[in-house]
């Protein structure tokens, strides 16, 4: 029997999923729980605040006037758990312009908006680390693709349809079978609607299926969300087929973070030439150029340590033989700074190795 159900409840003309769970005497239980109003704080760097706003019927924190080109700290008024790793705010200038900003997490309810101007933004050429998706197996194959193409939602929102969530069960099972995979959400809409709106439902959209693998055991530090809006379609949106293969969170098995080539690069070594010993590090940015150890992209974090590997330059913090002191202390601490895709990578005599392979040889 299935441990829990979920009910499109509609009041007002608005949708909401309700999750019930199972009882031991058969009974499916929805319990309430009562929110106040979720309000975002524009406060300075002394924490006093400046600026308030609250969410509107699109789901944007809407600011006004405050200008997009200069940096911005945010304190959000939620619980804990009810907090994410971003956030999307909608500032509109004096002039009436609108522009969607991204603040990530930075610890203690606070999310942070850094500026870069184009050029240096251009010059920094900061990158994300390169996907290595896992061969499947064909039953494997079948069940990924079986999850994408059933996949639908409730117009205009971020409903998942009831007849989708077999699949996504079937989904949930593959990735508790296989701890090591990973799997990216890249959330996509089609170009009704506003550019901003959008956006924002793509994001919904990839969030709500992390969250039903989540209920079903999945650890959310194994799921990637990313979104895009009406930005990257895959047809036309001039008709209606093109406009629903456009409305899509298309899936993408990866392999672990820690994952090395197990082919190298040219013979090169892929870490830090001349160390030695068992190290461990927290990767917390790329980049196709070099960096500046002291740029503010590294928001006030210090030893920051660089090396070359595939064609790109790498930067860690928080250099340690002890790995449970990074992935237990540091590595949150990095993650609110807003490195929120910052991992830990291992190191022996110098050269990079899976992590798996470098607590296999402390255990030894």
């Amino acid at each position: 029997m299935v441990e829990e159900v979920q009910i499109l409840h509609t009041l007002s003309g608005k949708e909401t999923i309700l999750t019930a769970t199972r009882e031991e005497n058969g009974y499916f239980i929805y319990t309430e729980l009562l929110k106040k109003e979720t309000r975002l704080f524009l406060i300075d760097a002394k924490g006093d605040t400046l600026m308030v706003a609250e969410m509107n019927d699109e789901g944007f924190f809407v600011f006004q006037p405050l200008p997009a080109d200069r940096s911005h700290l945010f304190l959000l008024d939620a619980a804990e758990d009810q907090l994410e790793d971003e956030i999307l705010i909608l500032l509109i200038d004096k002039d009436g312009n609108e522009n969607v900003i991204h603040a990530t997490q930075d610890g203690n309810n606070q999310f942070r908006y850094e500026y870069i101007p184009p050029k240096v933004n251009v010059d920094l050429d900061l990158m994300e680390e390169m996907d290595v998706p896992v061969i499947l197996l064909e039953e494997e194959k079948e069940i990924l693709n079986t999850a994408f193409q059933n996949l639908e939602f409730n117009s205009a929102s971020d409903i998942i349809s009831f007849g989708s969530f077999k699949s996504l069960q079937e989904l949930s099972d593959l990735l508790l079978k296989k701890p090591e995979w990973r799997i990216k959400l890249s959330g996509h809409t089609d170009d009704v609607g506003s550019a901003t709106a959008n956006l924002l439902l793509s994001k919904k959209r990839a969030e709500a299926i992390k969250s039903v693998l989540a209920k079903r055991g999945v650890n959310t530090d194994r799921v990637i969300v990313k979104y895009f809006g009406e930005t990257t379609p895959i047809e036309s949106n001039t008709t209606s087929e093109g406009r629903q293969k456009n409305r899509r969170v298309e899936m993408l098995i990866i392999q672990s973070e820690d994952y090395v080539d197990p082919s190298g690069s040219s013979g090169a070594i892929q870490g830090f030439e001349g160390e030695a010993g068992l190290w461990f590090r927290v990767q917390i940015l790329t980049s196709g150029k070099k960096i500046d150890l002291a740029d503010a992209q590294f928001k006030g974090v210090k030893k920051i340590e660089e090396y070359f590997n595939n064609g790109t330059y790498k930067y860690t913090s928080g250099k340690s033989t002890d790995f449970d002191q990074l992935d237990k202390v540091i590595l949150p601490a990095l993650k609110k700074k807003g490195f929120k895709e910052a991992f830990i990578v291992a190191f022996k005599d110098g050269k990079r190795i899976p992590v798996s392979e470098a607590l296999k040889l402390l255990n030894d």
